[in-house]
Formats: structure tokens, C-alpha cells, sequence
């Protein structure tokens, strides 16, 4: 019953909040979306003002009152300095950003203000995110960023939800905060698996009256990367896989060969795999080797028997054709 209590007043909170502050990339903070509420110690501090003033009154101690009087004003304009420390702020963020599983992807915040405010606190209010949130002790001038980072596991599309911005200054006796939505989305890539020989198939396409597919006839050279292989001692040093070495997942020697007619591409049934996650994996390493040695490739996400899902990204190189091939490994689903 408490739940379900709970689970209504939030989606009605939810409802006034979309309202109140709807979505947006840019948000500034004024009297209709910032809050303020006394902290636990300042629930103690006007307790204990409450209290001397009792006595005061209760044993006509002027002196009493007039402290009880004096931290009383103190209260209130720790208040309105918390509130002056938020009010006038401006919080742009990016939307969107890309990364890759069990890889920080990082979400800045850039704060703008006319003069120095201080103590800001920053998180995602979906705790399931496992986010890590961000602290900032002073906010100059200048443009401040605040950076969020979290970790996701699985691939995909993430909604991140909305950003509580929150602040104690001054003395911790009120907590001033907004619940912010910068419409953050976040595009999760597979994680990537080095494939560490040719176990996987380069396959040529020409579109007919059907999609047809024909294996490429390859030979060694030095034109195109073409797989991973254990170094072997005598190698020239210029062939190691630098990039794996750093990381710990040992030595390899990088080998190239040379394509004969058709274009080169990855194919999402030739990898060496039985589940689709580690087969996109796969993908995900291939791709960011090709783009990193300036290949030309295509990407084929051939689903199911049955279920007929088919993507195809034509063959290019560069950093864009890259994240989008990333993204349709991140999007995939049979």
C-alpha cells in the first residue's frame, strides 16, 4: 500500500515537474525552478532558536530574546544568501554522447555566471544509473564545467533522466536545489573484443535483384589490416599492436593483406561467435581497427534465420562512417 502511495505522488511530481521545467539544453535558474529547504542542521539551529526563546519569555529574560532574535535574522539571511548563490545561474549541457560498455562516458555541464558562487553538487536522480556524481567548490567568472560520468553495462539507448543541481552554501543550514532535464541520451557500443586472427570472413556484396553475397579473394600485402597474430620473436617491431600491448592483453603483431575486386566487408554472421553480444563485440574492435589504419569497409548486420533483420552501411572510411556503424552495432537487435 505504501508503495503504491509512494509510486502515484511521484508520478504526480513527475507531471508538475515536466511542466514546471521541461526539457532543454540550456536552463536558467530563477524563482520558479529553484527550491529551497532547511538541511537537518538547520532544522536543529531553529529548534534551538525556538527553545531560547521559550526561556526568554518563560523567565522574562530580555537579553534571551534578543539572541533568540539575532540568530533568528542570522537564519533567514542564510537563506537568502543560499538562494542569491543560486538564482541567476546558467547550466548548458549537450544532449547526447557515445561511448563504448564498461567505458566512462562523461556528461559536461558548463555553468555561466556574472560573479563567484560556490558549493555545487551535481547527480543524475536515476540512481540506477550507478552514475558518479560531480562536485565543485567555486564557480568563477569564467565558463565552469561539471563533469558526470557513468559506466554502462549493456549496450543501447539510455535515458539518463534529469540532473538534481544542489548546493548548502551558506553555514549548511538550507539546501537549495533544481531538478533539471537536458533530454540526456546516451548511445552505449558494444564492447570491444580484440579478434586476434582471421577467424572471420571477408565478404564482397553487389546488389542485384537480390542481396547477394560472395567471399573475396585475398592475398598477403600491405594495403588493408587483415588480423592479429601472436609476435613472433624476429618480427620487425613496426607490426606490434601497440594499442593491445598497453592494455595488458599481450603481444600481437599486426598483418595486412591486399583485396582483389570487391569491397571490403564485415559481416555480422562471419564472426567466430555464438551469441550475438560477443559476435557484435567483434564488430565493434574490427570497425575502430579499420577506421584507425584508414580502410575502406562496409557493415552487414545479417539477423536470424527467419527474422529477416538486415542493416547495411555502404563501404567508406573516416571518423563519421565509423559511429555510425558503431551506432548500428549499439541499436541492433534481432
Amino acid at each position: 500500500m505504501l508503495t503504491m502511495v509512494r509510486t502515484f505522488f511521484q508520478k504526480r511530481f513527475n507531471l508538475w515537474l515536466s511542466r514546471r521545467i521541461p526539457p532543454a539544453k540550456q536552463h536558467h535558474l530563477t524563482s520558479k525552478n529553484v527550491f529551497i529547504f532547511p538541511t537537518r542542521f538547520g532544522f536543529v539551529y531553529i529548534a534551538f532558536v525556538l527553545v531560547l526563546f521559550l526561556l526568554g519569555t518563560n523567565y522574562q529574560n530580555n537579553i534571551i530574546v534578543l539572541v533568540s532574535f539575532l540568530l533568528a535574522s542570522f537564519f533567514i539571511t542564510a537563506m537568502l544568501h543560499s538562494f542569491n548563490n543560486f538564482s541567476g545561474l546558467v547550466i548548458i549541457s549537450d544532449s547526447v554522447e557515445k561511448g563504448f560498455a564498461d567505458q566512462e562516458i562523461i556528461f559536461t555541464l558548463t555553468l555561466l555566471t556574472d560573479k563567484p558562487r560556490y558549493d555545487f553538487y551535481a547527480e543524475f536522480v536515476n540512481t540506477q544509473l550507478h552514475a558518479a556524481n560531480a562536485k565543485l567548490v567555486c564557480c568563477n567568472k569564467e565558463n565552469t564545467n561539471l563533469k558526470l560520468s557513468l559506466v554502462s553495462q549493456r549496450r543501447g539507448e539510455l535515458q539518463l533522466g534529469r540532473v538534481r543541481l544542489s548546493s548548502e552554501y551558506a553555514f549548511g543550514l538550507f539546501k537549495s536545489w533544481s531538478v533539471l532535464d537536458f533530454d540526456h541520451k546516451a548511445i552505449v557500443y558494444p564492447r570491444r573484443l580484440v579478434l586476434p586472427s582471421a577467424q572471420y570472413q571477408m565478404t564482397g556484396m553487389q546488389q542485384d535483384d537480390g542481396l547477394s553475397l560472395y567471399s573475396t579473394n585475398v592475398q598477403a600485402g600491405h594495403d588493408d589490416f587483415a588480423e592479429l597474430k601472436s609476435f613472433v620473436l624476429g618480427e620487425s617491431l613496426s607490426r606490434t599492436a601497440w594499442k593491445q600491448l598497453a592494455k595488458g592483453q599481450g603481444h600481437f603483431s599486426k598483418h595486412y593483406q591486399e583485396s582483389q575486386g570487391s569491397p571490403m566487408w564485415l559481416k555480422l554472421s562471419d564472426m567466430p561467435a555464438v551469441s550475438l553480444e560477443k559476435k557484435l563485440s567483434f564488430l565493434a574492435y574490427l570497425i575502430c581497427e579499420f577506421t584507425q589504419d584508414k580502410q575502406s569497409f562496409g557493415l552487414l548486420l545479417d539477423g536470424a534465420a527467419g527474422k529477416h533483420t538486415l542493416i547495411s552501411i555502404e563501404p567508406s572510411l573516416g571518423s563519421q562512417h565509423q559511429e555510425a556503424c558503431l551506432t548500428a552495432l549499439a541499436n541492433y537487435s534481432c
